[in-house]
């Protein structure tokens, strides 16, 4: 997140930011410490930043270019494998408490601009829409599952603290690592190892901009390096947020709209005289400081918080379960969270808590948010134990922050969270600890409970007896058809693009040489809707102790947001199965095998529902 504003003002010093060769510095490293030089890589910040690279060019509006999307990471680790640089990916592993405001705030910032996303569509502005940026929340979730597939090494946070402090915090501890790669204005501020700039990079040559803090500090701002996070906080950043600043900085100099020079001039001058340190622990100088901005004392304890955010190593300690469990399972936990093994249901049992962020949905259709609750709360049943008995449900309770339009013209509020509670299993005696699910059963009964989480109305033998690159997907369309009391969210048409899409198995020239297909906002709410079945299904696998490995749930293996765009305006055009099957036998063979197993014992079920109303040729 970082200073707004930073990282264009740094850059016009030319001084403490310039071009840099990183495997000059790579090398330079080996050479003085004799080890394998380590990258560190700014997990979130690179994933949005790579997705829609000049290179690569991928376009969000589809709903996710996974197939190209998995290729652009692969070679992004090989061209510095290739150099002797290893990388070592660092996630945000937790929602800091302190930032949940700030979060909340970004996230209704984005309502206007997926609006107008939808504006666009609506208007026929296709080009536009299609050139529009938006990173979906699946995007950095599923990246992490591709670059274990990769065999990177990667984290994400155990502790309450933003993955900016860890990776700081990792830099400084391993001798081996010579950067950070990210374009996160607070590693300026941070006292760690240089920080590369993301936007800046040329991936063919690399080379990025390097920024020097030391030399920012001293030779532009005319304080010390030990002052910068003072300077930062008073700039405005997530703890202290620069609307409470605004009259500070028209007071510091006496102008209503302030130029950017003038407030850092103006700030650095006030810091200097003051002989302000900007220590978190020196209450005096904090109630000063809080005085002469604000007026009164009342507001110390933000700018601590935002000074001691820039701590490193500030003592931060991993997160507990809220719940008394087994001390294995706690231990594993940890280590499979902090090893993305697991990667949705950590702050799940650590705070109950669980969020979602903004996705394109314009609010014609069911929210992606409500239309897979039920899952998610008979995950809460399990992980919670609390799945078979009903009395039990209504003293746990999960704080639910998930972006939703709840209808077109309105959207609901981040700040406060909705309060949920599990649900049970139906059509199950079976009662088990979810300690003794994870460690004493066999895989048979581990994917009976993940059957049970799901409530799908597909035979559970069925299930096991599916290729196992067909499970998430027969899965998430067999429970938007029939898993839910209130009626299918597909219609028949929607289904069969699915399969159609699933079974062409498309290589990656084949998605490159497809021409943009017009986008419609019925077909992009459709793409959110299944993409956001992808979370919920790996939820469910990671609850039940993964009956069934990650890597068949991961959308390259049966989905492409472009190709579902492409034929499902053919569809339109021509509803037919030889057209949604590219006229080959092979294809359409695949077809006729998947579509029964994905109706399963639902309205469409292809043994009772008249197929052949839908596709003239069924």
């Amino acid at each position: 997140m970082g200073v707004k504003g930073l990282s264009s003002f740094v850059q016009d010093c030319p001084e403490a930011c310039r071009f840099v060769s990183i495997e000059k510095m790579a090398n330079d490293h080996q050479r003085a410490f004799g080890c394998c030089p380590v990258l560190i890589v700014d997990g979130s910040n690179i994933i949005p930043w790579l997705y829609t690279y000049r290179k690569y060019s991928l376009e969000s509006i589809y709903g996710g270019q996974w197939i190209q999307f998995r290729e652009a990471l692969k070679e992004f680790v090989l061209k510095f494998r290739s150099k002797g640089i290893k990388l070592v990916f660092i996630f945000d592993g937790n929602n800091c408490e302190e930032k949940l405001a700030e979060w909340a705030r970004r996230r209704t910032e984005r309502y206007k601009e997926i609006a107008s996303i939808f504006n666009d569509i609506s208007q026929n502005l296709q080009t536009k829409a299609i050139a529009r940026t938006h990173v979906s929340a699946a995007l950095k979730l599923l990246a992490k599952f591709a670059l274990k597939e990769l065999g990177v090494d990667f984290y994400q946070t155990d502790k309450e603290m933003d993955a900016d402090n860890y990776i700081a915090d990792y830099a400084n501890k391993n001798r081996a690592v010579f950067a950070i790669l990210s374009n996160d204005s607070d590693f300026i501020i941070f006292d760690t190892k240089p920080v590369l700039s993301t936007y800046k990079l040329r991936l063919n040559q690399l080379r990025t901009v390097m920024y020097d803090r030391y030399c920012f500090a001293v030779r532009y701002l005319n304080i010390s390096p030990k002052q910068l996070p003072l300077f930062a906080c008073l700039m405005g950043n997530d703890y202290v947020p620069l609307s409470i600043l605004r009259q500070f900085c028209q007071r510091l100099s006496g102008l209503e709209n302030p130029s950017k020079e003038a407030k850092v001039k103006n700030l650095c001058k006030l810091i200097t005289q003051k002989k302000w340190t900007g220590n978190f622990a020196n209450k005096r100088e904090l109630s000063s400081i809080s005085c002469e901005i604000f007026g009164h004392e009342n507001e110390s304890c933000l700018i601590k918080s935002g000074l001691k955010s820039y701590a490193v190593n500030n003592g931060s300690i991993p997160l507990t379960l809220c719940v008394k469990m087994r001390r294995d399972f706690e231990q594993a936990i940890h280590e499979r969270h902090f090893n993305c093994s697991n990667v949705c249901i950590f702050n799940l049992l650590c705070k109950k808590q669980y969020t979602s962020s903004e996705v394109l949905e314009d609010g014609s259709s069911f929210p992606s948010a409500l239309a897979y609750r039920e899952i998610r709360q008979r995950c809460y049943g399990i992980l919670f134990n609390c799945f078979v008995e009903p009395k039990s449900m209504k003293s746990v309770v999960v704080e639910e922050r998930c972006w939703y339009k709840r209808n077109q013209n309105e959207n609901n509020n981040l700040n406060e969270p909705e309060k949920i509670h599990p649900l049970p299993l139906r059509n199950t005696s079976d009662v088990i600890r979810v300690e003794d699910l994870w460690f004493n059963c066999s895989e048979r009964r581990r994917f009976k409970f993940f059957w049970h989480v799901l409530q799908i109305p597909m035979e559970f033998d069925l299930l096991m007896k599916l290729p196992e690159d067909q499970v998430a997907l027969s899965c998430i369309l067999n429970y938007l058809i029939g898993g839910r009391k209130s009626g299918p969210l597909l219609k028949p048409l929607d289904v069969a693009v699915f399969v159609a899409q699933a079974v062409w198995k498309p290589s990656l020239d084949d998605i490159k040489q497809l021409e943009n297909p017009q986008v419609r906002a019925s077909t992009v709410n459709l793409s959110t809707l299944f993409v956001n079945g992808i979370a919920a299904v790996l939820m469910a696998l990671e609850t039940c102790g993964l009956p069934s490995p990650y890597k068949y749930a991961l959308p390259w293996r049966f989905f492409d947001g472009k190709l579902f765009h492409f034929l499902y305006n053919e569809a339109k055009r021509r509803p037919r199965v030889r057209v949604l099957c590219n006229d080959q036998d092979e294809i359409i063979e695949r077809f006729y095998q998947l579509l029964p197993v994905v109706t399963d014992n639902t309205a469409y079920d292809v043994s009772r529902f008249e197929w052949s109303n839908i596709l003239k040729d069924f």
